[in-house]
């Protein structure tokens, strides 16, 4: 009878972590819909649901904050997306790269695998070749990679600092993005 009360046990261990991934996919997911239909407020609560999360993984925070950045400043609030990917530099400043499915090698090989069809759209470099395309473009969850999320990261930090005026930090965060991903 223990036996099958600890098979029970593990089982629903097992279920509950797989909601949890889920629900973490699903929020991302939506943080990024609700950028592309210009629903900054939905899409912030989304990403700040998703960073909630105790168990959230790097990769998934990544995406929550670097989109809350971008509601913030679709809100003119770029004071505090500036904050937010501040943050997400300061999670990532230990690797000196940006997380490339930092959890188990299921979520690994999910991150990596190319299963977002957006991914079709976009050139080598994971950057929309549309006219003038939101940030959130460049950050698909197939396109997220250690290198082209840290220049992507980069490159929403010179955004952020050119909206406030900073062009010479903006400057710099470009030039960064460059220097990583020509």
């Amino acid at each position: 009878a223990s036996a099958i009360i600890a098979s029970v046990i593990s089982f629903e261990e097992d279920q509950q972590k797989k909601n949890s991934v889920l629900l973490h996919h699903i929020l991302a997911d939506l943080a990024f819909v609700e950028l592309c239909l210009d629903n900054p407020v939905k899409a912030l609560k989304a990403a700040c649901q998703l960073l909630q999360f105790p168990d959230c993984t790097k990769p998934f925070k990544f995406l929550a904050r670097v989109y809350a950045a971008e509601a913030l400043c679709m809100l003119n609030r770029p004071r505090e997306a500036s904050e937010e990917l501040s943050m997400c530099m300061a999670e990532n400043s230990n690797s000196q790269e940006a997380p490339s499915a930092g959890g188990g090698e299921e979520e690994g090989q999910h991150w990596k695998s190319g299963e977002n069809s957006e991914a079709s759209a976009e050139g080598d470099d994971g950057i929309s070749t549309s006219n003038a395309p939101p940030l959130s473009d460049t950050l698909t969850v197939s396109s997220l990679t250690g290198t082209r999320a840290l220049s992507s990261l980069f490159i929403n930090l010179s955004m952020v600092h050119a909206m406030l005026g900073n062009l010479s930090q903006a400057h710099q965060f470009a030039m960064q993005s460059l220097s990583i991903t020509p």
